[in-house]
């Protein structure tokens, strides 16, 4: 102790018996003192701070998980819608073949990119009205076989002529195309987030010059194999650029 009869740091008193060894008791008693209230004090707050960590992890987790979940419904919601409608066009040209009626159903449901080649199934018999036939002769069949059996493969020819003559015209038109290709806004944000994240500024040089640190590699979403295939042949053009691809092997 120097002077002073009180410890500035514990505020221990000093006893006032010099030949009892209390300054070394109350020195260690003040030191011990305050190394623990010290490593108290830090081990607090490093499990305060844990705690906050593994509650912002928790909660981090919990909405990534519940933002993925909300993605996976809407997306599940829209390939449903599709071909839910798609399949109630397939069915309502089925219906008409059989009841003789106009085939303007048969010719929207090829319009909007329906497959000619799709077979009536078991489950398709279920919700047609065959009373003239037999639901094992209708398994396996076309709008074509259908138009065949009940009697309207000529209308049916014409339609379906008109419907190639369409595609061809269609064909011709010149292809507008854009740079970067706008066909599917979700798959170019995704390719550009990939491309972005090799991309690095180079500081070497006097001018900003961004360089590739290595290749990428993006892939395409599952969804697209639910398109028709007039639509991925569209998709793979634009986005893929075969065009520009075929130029350059010509070099």
């Amino acid at each position: 102790y120097p002077a002073t009869k009180k410890c500035i740091s514990c505020g221990y008193f000093r006893h006032h018996n010099t030949n009892n060894p209390s300054p070394i008791v109350s020195t260690l008693t003040c030191s011990s003192t305050l190394l623990g209230t010290d490593e108290e004090q830090r081990m607090n707050a490093i499990n305060k701070s844990m705690e906050n960590i593994n509650v912002e992890r928790i909660s981090n987790k919990e909405s990534k998980q519940n933002r993925l979940g909300v993605e996976k419904r809407s997306w599940a919601n829209k390939r449903n819608s599709s071909s839910a409608t798609s399949d109630r066009l397939w069915l309502k040209a089925c219906q008409t073949l059989l009841d003789h009626c106009s085939l303007k159903t048969a010719f929207e449901y090829l319009i909007r990119g329906g497959d000619p080649t799709r077979q009536i199934t078991i489950e398709d018999t279920q919700y047609l009205n065959h009373s003239h036939f037999q639901s094992i002769d209708l398994v396996g069949r076309t709008l074509k076989n259908l138009a065949n059996i009940t009697g309207q493969i000529e209308q049916f020819c014409k339609f379906e002529t008109a419907f190639q003559q369409l595609i061809r015209q269609q064909k011709k038109l010149p292809h507008q195309r854009r740079v970067p290709a706008n066909i599917c806004n979700r798959i170019n944000r995704m390719i550009q987030h990939f491309f972005h994240s090799y991309l690095k500024l180079r500081k070497v040089t006097d001018f900003q010059c961004y360089v590739l640190t290595e290749w990428f590699t993006a892939a395409l979403p599952a969804e697209i194999l639910d398109f028709s295939h007039r639509t991925q042949q569209q998709i793979f053009d634009d986005i893929l650029d075969q065009q520009v691809q075929q130029g350059e092997k010509l070099f």
